[in-house]
């Protein structure tokens, strides 16, 4: 069983642009990339997971779940490979949702093909018959000869599509990661002739590039940039170099490069974890970082430790922190996802303190062969596969407290699962896919969020230029925080919180942020916003009081995807949600500034779900205000 203490520590752009070198970066350390020479073996790869280390594979074949995997990649055997055509590509430039799969086609085949590869791979190591080559050999041709591996999102100019350009971006490193790891794990049963057309390909698409980067006359923003982008890329490139780069010294500089560029990876996170870009991308990011880590521990007998110091950990430990019960995270900023128990896995094999019957319970061959990788060859990884399955065991605190980040969280007892939780986030509007959201909360009644920070927006060709807060689900119109004298939050560090008292307790919980700094309105003197959670009443308020040197316009909204319906007066709302479903009071009290209102509206959120913005408003302007929003479960 886990059991993690209270929380209380008191501790992007385009991939094409290239920046200048500059005096802060890390400069190659000869007498570094000599000690990572002598750490690595004389050949290329992880003998471990080569098929002909045929007592491993055993092992890993006998196990249950080996049967269902090999059926998956059965049926992969008379089909054909995806088609990928220039025209597919050059769509992107035609519509404005740049990640839609519909709008454009080349997405879907381009990862069915990364798919295939990993399937097929590891179907044959298990299987050991030559059955999964000829049609996987088929896949890598196909692969060698595409023009890029880089996303047509990635490549705004078509530089890469036409060849012009050499760059990196987190698809072409992904693709490289396993097409490498395949041609290690099939070493010497591939055809030499595709053998060699993956290692050119390779060579072109990834190591050329990141050859020039570790001159270091120009990088790329995100060798040592601090998002996910970071981990993503060093991950795939170095580890695809590590599984094939025939000569020692030269996989050495590629490690020695990432170990420097990881380093800043690191640092993209507040210090006390947590993850400025949401959970969805640390499941994304920090999943590349734990297997970068783990990949490089295994190369250099765990020589060269990417985990070493607190912050690593700490980073880690936001899965856990972040969460509002086992499992279920806010959807704060772009981020809108839960942590995945397979990255928790991987984190626990670094920090083994982590370990939870979820994440134990993870197929060993879930994730591809990138994640296969660095699971399924560790001394007891059979053994641990095969172990009865347990009762989910994981048990949060209270609370959780990031005063870094600005970050409460309160849950209810801690035997107990389910019930009502709540979160708030302070911090600044200058994050990586920032989001204008400070005083956004979240309110969860079991496992399900009836109110709150409503998450992401789909992506287009506006959402990362100077044109993002356009869009309402990312700038403040969207998220339950104030509008003020008819003024939305402003992006940037600058406009930032401050926490002013915070009171913990068994029973009761409160935060008192001061929003002040979120806007850009002079007559506002003071906007303070007190969130407190009551444990043994199941309650939880949102406060609102607000000073202005004029009288000015005020409103306070809360935002909901949960059905909405009226009670006796506009003081009382019944939000309903989730099956079976979940009903939930709001109370609206205001206690000081005049004639009052509620509108309803739908935010604007093209290509997914609209929430309601539900707000009181003043019918004139104010001097001064006072609003509490108070939500506790409907009776049974």
């Amino acid at each position: 069983m886990i059991g993690i203490k209270p929380f209380i520590l008191a501790l992007s752009t385009f991939a094409g642009v290239l920046l200048p070198a500059i005096a802060d970066v890390p400069r190659q350390n000869t007498v570094r990339l000599n000690e990572i020479a002598r750490l690595l073996n004389e050949k290329p790869g992880d003998a471990a997971a080569n098929i002909s280390n045929r007592e491993i594979w055993n092992r890993l074949a006998a196990l249950p779940s080996a049967a269902r995997h090999l059926r998956s990649a059965e049926a992969l055997l008379d089909k054909p490979v995806p088609v990928i055509t220039g025209e597919m590509y050059l769509k992107w430039y035609t519509t404005d949702y740049v990640k839609d799969a519909k709008a454009v086609p080349y997405y879907v085949p381009f990862w069915a093909r990364r798919n295939a590869v990993a399937l097929l791979t590891t179907a044959e190591c298990l299987e050991n018959k030559g059955r999964f080559l000829p049609k996987l050999q088929e896949y890598l041709l196909e692969i060698a000869a595409m023009r890029t591996w880089v996303q047509p999102s990635h490549d705004p100019k078509h530089l890469c599509f036409d060849g012009k350009k050499p760059v990196i971006d987190i698809a072409s490193a992904e693709m490289a990661h396993t097409l490498a790891l395949s041609c290690d794990w099939l070493r010497g049963r591939l055809r030499s002739d595709v053998y060699e057309k993956a290692a050119k390909a390779l060579e072109k698409q990834i190591f050329t590039p990141y050859r020039l980067f570790i001159s270091g006359s120009s990088v790329p923003w995100w060798f040592f940039g601090d998002s996910n982008w970071n981990a993503v890329c060093h991950c795939g490139s170095v580890c695809a170099a590590l599984s094939v780069v025939p000569e020692r010294m030269e996989r050495a500089k590629f490690l020695e490069a990432g170990e420097r560029g990881i380093r800043r990876y690191l640092l993209g996170f507040y210090s006390d974890g947590v993850c400025r870009e949401g959970m969805d991308y640390w499941n994304y990011g920090f999943g590349n970082f734990l297997r970068f880590g783990l990949t490089v521990r295994r190369m250099t007998q765990g020589h060269v430790d990417f985990f070493a110091g607190g912050q690593a950990e700490r980073n880690f430990a936001f899965a856990f922190g972040g969460m509002l019960e086992p499992w279920i995270a806010p959807h704060f900023a772009d981020g809108g996802a839960n942590p995945n128990p397979l990255v928790v896995s991987l984190g626990a094999q670094a920090w083994p303190k982590y370990r939870t019957a979820k994440s134990d319970a993870v197929d060993i061959f879930a994730g591809g062969i990138v994640n296969q990788s660095v699971r399924m060859f560790e001394p007891d990884a059979p053994a641990r596969a095969m172990a009865e399955k347990r009762q989910d065991d994981l048990r949060l605190p209270i609370r959780t407290w990031y005063p870094v980040a600005q970050i409460l969280t309160c849950r209810p007892d801690d035997r107990l699962t389910g019930g009502l939780a709540a979160t708030i986030k302070g911090g600044n509007n200058g994050e990586h896919h920032n989001h204008n959201d400070l005083g956004s909360y979240a309110i969860l009644l079991d496992g399900v969020e009836m109110a709150g920070d409503p998450g992401g927006a789909v992506y287009t060709k506006t959402t990362f230029t100077s044109r993002r807060y356009e869009n309402p689900m990312i700038n403040s119109f969207g998220h339950p925080v104030p509008a003020v004298a008819g003024h939305l939050q402003r992006d940037g560090a600058k406009f930032s919180t401050k926490t002013v008292k915070t009171d913990f307790s068994e029973n009761r919980d409160s935060i008192v942020l001061d929003l002040t700094g979120a806007y850009d309105v002079p007559e506002l003197q003071r906007l303070l916003r007190e969130m407190t959670y009551r444990r043994a009443e199941r309650s939880v308020s949102i406060r609102d009081t607000v000073q202005f040197s004029k009288p000015s316009a005020f409103e306070t909204p809360l935002v909901t995807f949960s059905k909405i319906e009226r009670g006796a007066d506009d003081s009382q709302w019944l939000l309903s949600a989730g099956k079976p479903l979940r009903n939930l009071w709001l109370k609206i009290e205001v206690r000081s500034g005049g004639k009052w209102t509620v509108r309803r509206e739908k935010i604007p959120n093209p290509k997914k779900a609209e929430p309601e913005r539900l707000s009181v408003a003043f019918q004139n302007p104010i001097s001064s205000a006072d609003v509490q929003l108070t939500f506790s479960p409907a009776a049974e």
